[in-house]
């Protein structure tokens, strides 16, 4: 469902306390976690795609990158 599973992993995990806590400081790290897994996953998709050429491609095009159904 997702190219990056562990990441969705990680940001489900530092959802969790930004939504019970709900406080600035929480969804702050929440966006920062996020930011950050958004780079490393563009990051590592250029080396995949560098190593696989169109099989990535092909792979990536019917994927979603990190959240499900979305993105």
């Amino acid at each position: 469902m997702v190219r990056h599973p562990l990441a969705f992993g990680t940001l489900l995990a530092s959802l969790g306390p930004a939504v019970a806590v709900a406080s600035l400081a929480t969804w702050i790290t929440f966006a920062a976690v996020a930011l950050c897994l958004a780079q490393r996953c563009r990051q590592d998709e250029e080396g995949l795609q560098d190593v696989f050429g169109a099989a990535y491609a092909d792979y990536a095009a019917r994927t979603r990158r990190l959240v499900p159904f979305v993105w």
